[in-house]
C-alpha cells in the first residue's frame, strides 16, 4: 500500500495541488493509477509504480524546482499543474496518444521569475532570456526584441528570438495561433503545428486512415490494426491479433481481449502473457519481477528505489537537482555532489548563495 500520510494530505489538499511538492506527489499517484490500468503495473503491487515520465516536461533544466520556487526565482502554476494532472488520469494507455495529451497540457506548470540583468544560476530561472556567465555570477540577459534582426540558430542571446513566444524569419516575430497561415512548424505557439498551411493542434488519424510507425497516432478510441489502418479498440471477449487492440484495461491475450491479470494468475506461455509490465509469466503463473519501488512507496535502502529516488525514513524520494538541500551525495541526482549542503556541479561547488 502507498503511503497513508500521503494521501491523506492529498485529500486535505482539495481539488488542486497547492505546491509543486503537492503536485509531484498528486501526480505520482494518478501516474501510479494509469500505469495499473494500463498493465504496466499490477494492481496489488502499487509500490513498483515508476517515476512519471510527465516530470520531464515540468522541470525546464538542471535547476532543483523545489528549491528554485522556495527561493523565489521560479513560480509554480496550480492551474496549470491540475490541468496537467488531469491530462495524466484522462490519458489513453496508446504511448503515442499519450505522449500527445502530455506535451499539450504538462509544459507550464512552472515558469520563471528573475527578471533581465538579476543574478542566476540557470536559464530555467530567466524571464525572457538566458543565464550568461560562470556557475557563481550568472546574470539573466535579455533575448532580441520583436521586431529585431536575428540569428535562427547560433546566435548570442541578443540575436536569437525567445523561443516560447517568438520565431526568426530575419526579425524575431510573434508565434502564430491557431489557425493563423504558417510556413512552418516553428511558426506556431508551443502546443501548435503547421499543416496544411495553417497552426493547429497536432493532427491525429481518423478511422480507416493509413497508419504506421512514421504516421500521427490515431484518434483517441482507435488503434493501428494489424492491416495498417486506425480501428476501434476492441471490448472484453472481442477477437483480438495485436496487444494494443484492447480497451483500455485490456489485454490481447491467446487471441482475446481480457482483463490484465495479477499475481499468481493464470498466465499464457506466449507474449503477451497477460501478466503486467512488472510480473512475468513462470510455469503458467504471475509472479513478481525485478522492479524497483516509486516514488512515495516504502523502502529500506537507496537501491530499493528506482532511478532518480533515494530512501529516506523508509519511503522513496526524489533526488535533488541543483541548489537542492543534502547531508549526502546519495540525496543529489547523477553527476551532481552534495558540497556544504547543496546539491552542486563539480563547477559549482564553490559558489557562494545569493
Amino acid at each position: 500500500m502507498r503511503s497513508a500520510i500521503v494521501i491523506l494530505a492529498l485529500a486535505l489538499t482539495g481539488c488542486g495541488p497547492s505546491s509543486y511538492s503537492d503536485f509531484r506527489d498528486q501526480l505520482a499517484n494518478r501516474w501510479c493509477e494509469r500505469e495499473v490500468r494500463c498493465g504496466e503495473v499490477g494492481g496489488g503491487e502499487s509500490q513498483k509504480c515508476g517515476v512519471p515520465a510527465v516530470l520531464a516536461l515540468t522541470i525546464p533544466g538542471a535547476l532543483d524546482v523545489v528549491a528554485a520556487i522556495g527561493a523565489n526565482r521560479m513560480r509554480f502554476h496550480p492551474d496549470n499543474a491540475e490541468e496537467c494532472l488531469k491530462a495524466v488520469t484522462n490519458a489513453p494507455c496508446d504511448q503515442s496518444q499519450a505522449a500527445d495529451e502530455f506535451s499539450r497540457h504538462c509544459h507550464g506548470v512552472v515558469g520563471a521569475k528573475v527578471e533581465v540583468d538579476g543574478d542566476c544560476f540557470g536559464s530555467e530561472e530567466c524571464v525572457g532570456g538566458v543565464c550568461v556567465g560562470d556557475p557563481c555570477a550568472g546574470k539573466c540577459v535579455a533575448y532580441a526584441s520583436p521586431g529585431s534582426a536575428c540569428l535562427a540558430t547560433g546566435g548570442k542571446p541578443a540575436e536569437t528570438c525567445d523561443p516560447t513566444v517568438h520565431y526568426c524569419d530575419g526579425t524575431c516575430k510573434r508565434k502564430k495561433q491557431a489557425d493563423e497561415a504558417c510556413a512552418g512548424d516553428g511558426e506556431c505557439a508551443f502546443d501548435n503545428v503547421c499543416a496544411d498551411g495553417k497552426c493547429k493542434q497536432p493532427p491525429r488519424l481518423g478511422r480507416d486512415d493509413v497508419c504506421g510507425t512514421r504516421s500521427p497516432p490515431c484518434e483517441d478510441g482507435l488503434y493501428c490494426d494489424e492491416s495498417g489502418s486506425c480501428q476501434p479498440l476492441k471490448s472484453t471477449g472481442e477477437a483480438c491479433v495485436r496487444a494494443n487492440a484492447c480497451d483500455d484495461g485490456l489485454v490481447c491475450e491467446a487471441g482475446m481481449c481480457a482483463t490484465w491479470l495479477d499475481l499468481g494468475g493464470s498466465c499464457s506461455a506466449t507474449m503477451p502473457s497477460g501478466c503486467p509490465s512488472s510480473q512475468k509469466c513462470v510455469a503458467g503463473s504471475c509472479v513478481a519481477a525485478d522492479v524497483k519501488a516509486g516514488p512515495i512507496s516504502i523502502c529500506s535502502v537507496d537501491d530499493d528505489c528506482a532511478d532518480g529516488l533515494w530512501c529516506s525514513m523508509g519511503y522513496c524520494l526524489y533526488r535533488g537537482g541543483v541548489n537542492a538541500p543534502c547531508t549526502a551525495t546519495h540525496e543529489c541526482l547523477d553527476g551532481l555532489e552534495c558540497n556544504r549542503m547543496l546539491c552542486k556541479t563539480a563547477a559549482g561547488a564553490s559558489c557562494p548563495e545569493f
